[in-house]
């Protein structure tokens, strides 16, 4: 998306209207072309669907990763209301019918974690919000 179209935006001082690059204003490097006001507050809003979209992707991913230990398939709707890997974890827990033991299950939600962010992952990292875990920071 490095050439995406510009996005028409509305400045929230001088309330005129322009024409800005996504990335730009992910970066929070965009300012009004009329008044020279910084374009953050719009940015940090991008920011934040970006991160809503990028933690709802991850979760499924998670999930898909451990329906493929346990043999187990989470229902949409009960996916919706886990926030963090901890929880998903918690629903295979309470599972009894689950292929994989709590501890397999751990360690291959571990392993995914650390593919998925590119770092290590350790235990503390799965009480950690989805939106958090996988916040973005600029243009993706």
């Amino acid at each position: 998306m490095r050439f995406a179209d510009p996005l028409s935006v509305v400045c929230s001082s001088c309330g005129k209207e322009g024409s800005y690059a996504p990335r730009d204003l992910v970066a929070l490097r965009s300012r009004c072309l009329h008044c020279s006001s910084s374009l953050e507050s719009i940015g940090q809003e991008m920011r934040g669907h970006l991160s809503d979209w990028s933690g709802y992707l991850a979760k499924i991913d998670l999930a898909i990763a451990l329906e493929r230990v346990s043999s187990l398939e989470i229902p949409d709707a009960e996916l919706e209301t886990l926030r963090t890997p901890f929880e998903v974890l918690q629903f295979y827990r309470s599972r009894p019918t689950s292929a994989a033991s709590y501890e397999d299950l751990e360690i291959e939600a571990l392993t995914w974690l650390t593919l998925a962010r590119h770092t290590t992952a350790c235990s503390g990292d799965l009480e950690r919000e989805f939106t958090e875990l996988f916040s973005v920071k600029e243009h993706p």
